[in-house]
């Protein structure tokens, strides 16, 4: 794989099944835009100009135009090309302000702050200015591609106080940096430390003893305990048992985690039971009906009525 195609991989994860001159003149005009907007390091910079010059080299034909159900196996494991896929086309001496250019510099922004793999965040950037009733950006882009952050949410916010832009608040909270989830290791237990160390130190018919070892990240033993894990030979009712019960545990188990999402939908709200089968379903939500395929809608019947109370959904003889 050349350098170019290893840079345009990790800077923008194109889906596979596109060629170059199907996007090329699309990401051209993004990756000038990233430039104006001062996007990363100074060696990121010059990276996106070499790999501008590369798509340039490609841009030689016209790009069809796609709409959502293009790319309904790429919505999520590619969610920041879909989306790009999804603007129109910039032809030829666009104007210098078009809603085209107005749309990709607000993604741009949208790709600084979010990465390419933010699904959520591309999802409302696609209903609030792409989608086939979404109002055109009434923002100027210089104001988009010069405005900080917060300008840009205040502006944002301001604007959708008026009927024509409500969705617009949806999007403003993705416009600030992906939170990074982190986990406080001193709130775990000794057991699930993560530099844990066993040795089996002595065995038996009766028993085994392991040595355990803990130590943290500069490698320093702060605990130690030694394990005895007692063998206790079964009569064979007493294994029948034990095997009944592992048996109605894994039963139970399973039928909670298939019956929870059906639980839990029941009190989501109308936005979040939306965003729900929008990612399990996006044929559902933009009305195409004939592509959901029979399986899905199997599932989606058994989980609609689950989610109305009905019990014993597959006992229902019809």
């Amino acid at each position: 794989m050349s350098d170019f195609k290893v840079s345009l991989q990790e800077h923008f994860n194109p889906i596979p099944e596109l060629q170059h001159q199907h996007y090329a003149s699309r990401l051209n005009v993004f990756i000038l835009l990233l430039l104006e907007i001062n996007y990363g390091s100074a060696e990121t910079r010059r990276g996106l100009e070499d790999l501008r010059t590369f798509v340039m080299s490609h841009c030689n034909g016209t790009s069809p135009e796609y709409v959502r159900r293009d790319f309904y196996s790429s919505l999520k494991s590619h969610s920041f090309f879909s989306t790009l896929m999804l603007i129109p086309e910039p032809v030829p001496n666009e104007l210098f302000n078009s809603n085209t250019l107005r749309s990709m510099a607000l993604l741009a922004k949208v790709y600084t702050l979010r990465g390419v793999d933010d699904y959520s965040a591309y999802l409302q950037f696609y209903k609030c200015f792409i989608s086939e009733h979404a109002p055109e950006v009434p923002l100027t882009r210089r104001f988009i591609i010069e405005s900080t952050d917060e300008e840009l949410q205040l502006e944002l916010k301001l604007t959708s106080e008026l009927d024509a832009y409500r969705s617009f608040i949806d999007v403003v909270p993705y416009l600030q940096p992906r939170t990074p989830t982190t986990r406080d290791p001193s709130k775990k237990g000794l057991i699930c430390q993560p530099n844990m160390h066993k040795q089996r130190i002595q065995e038996s018919d009766s028993y085994d003893v392991n040595y355990l070892q803990f130590t943290n990240e500069n490698a320093d033993t702060f605990s130690e305990i030694l394990e005895v894990t007692p063998k206790i030979t079964l009569s064979t009712e007493q294994q029948r048992r034990k095997f009944r019960r592992r048996e109605a545990g894994a039963r139970n188990a399973l039928y909670k985690h298939e019956a929870k999402v059906s639980w839990s939908l029941q009190a989501a709200m109308p936005s979040e039971f939306r965003a729900f089968i929008d990612a399990i379903s996006p044929e559902l939500i933009d009305g195409h009906y004939a592509d959901i395929s029979s399986d899905d809608a199997k599932f989606l019947s058994v989980l609609f009525l689950n989610v109305l109370g009905i019990s014993n959904v597959l006992d229902i003889v019809l």
